[in-house]
């Protein structure tokens, strides 16, 4: 039977083999890529990664990149559109047509939210805290909310993080949004672990 680190140890040579044979350097501009030297540099929340010409992704210490990080970041470059998209509109997980037939994804990304509200219900102020540190930067809407936060999980795909603590009437509430061009950028699995990986660094962050 094989084991799940084996499994995890062929999906690295998977993804690293399907870089190898892409011209990285030509999706540099529409991914928002950086060239240094014969590396390139793709940044995920606050965190840099390098792509080597063997398709390996690495901290910029050499260090592998987490199994879930791999996987999101080669998924945004192997799916890289054939025209860019624009579309900043913020929309629901759920308003994303591929999406919309991916209940497992919906349910995990559903998830995610509760575990915010449930996290931070009457800790707002460390949740801002938090999301500052990680690069999140307040956000400007036409809706009251508590915390209305935006962070940037790569440079083609951004996460609008809304919060409304707790108060004698409702429970806490957290909604996460994204911009709609962000399905053409990556898979709803990818999209959804994008969600999960704000919540680690931010979990990490925070003293609550």
């Amino acid at each position: 039977m094989t084991k799940p680190n084996e499994i995890f140890e062929e999906n690295f040579e998977y993804y690293a083999e399907q870089l190898a044979r892409m011209d990285v350097g030509a999706l540099a501009h529409d991914l928002g890529l950086e060239r240094e030297r014969e590396h390139f540099r793709l940044r995920f929340f606050d965190e840099t990664y390098c792509i080597s010409p063997k398709g390996k992704i690495v901290t910029p210490a050499g260090e592998r990149a987490s199994y879930l990080v791999m996987v999101i970041l080669s998924k945004y470059l192997l799916l890289c559109p054939s025209q860019p998209h624009d579309d900043p509109e913020w929309v629901s997980f759920r308003d994303f047509k591929r999406a919309s037939h991916s209940t497992n994804f919906d349910y995990l990304f559903s998830d995610t939210e509760r575990v915010f509200a449930t996290r931070y219900a009457n800790a707002v102020g460390i949740l801002r805290q938090a999301g500052q540190t990680v690069g999140g930067r307040p956000e400007e809407m036409s809706l009251n909310y508590d915390l209305a936060m935006r962070f940037d999980a790569l440079p083609r795909l951004s996460l609008l993080l809304l919060f409304n603590d707790a108060d004698p009437d409702f429970p806490a509430k957290c909604t996460i949004l994204f911009q709609r061009q962000a399905e053409w950028y990556l898979d709803p699995e990818s999209l959804a672990m994008c969600g999960a990986q704000l919540a680690r660094r931010l979990k990490r962050t925070a003293a609550v």
